[in-house]
């Protein structure tokens, strides 16, 4: 459920927007969400260092996370449409 939510993300902001560019960010220790990243086709980019702002007093969190950064630019985007004229185009070709 949570690729075809993302699927249809992406198609909205290509095909709708016109982005040029879409960005995703999930945490290290989510590998779910990383999975499902990976298997819609956006290529990983950087990690981001984790941060946080505290007071002088206070101790920073042992629990803070880095975060991976994953793209996909307009070209490697295929909409749902353009994939099913791919695949009749495959399944009609003379063999």
């Amino acid at each position: 459920m949570a690729t075809e939510a993302v699927q249809r993300l992406l198609q909205f902001g290509f095909d709708d927007l016109h982005l040029g560019r879409v960005e995703a960010r999930c945490y290290e220790a989510n590998v779910s969400s990383e999975r499902v990243l990976n298997k819609i086709g956006m290529s990983y980019e950087r990690s981001l260092p984790s941060f946080e702002l505290h007071d002088e007093d206070e101790e920073a969190s042992e629990s803070l996370m880095d975060v991976k950064v994953y793209s996909m630019n307009r070209e490697q985007y295929i909409s749902p449409l353009q994939e099913k004229d791919l695949k009749t185009l495959v399944s009609d070709k003379p063999q």
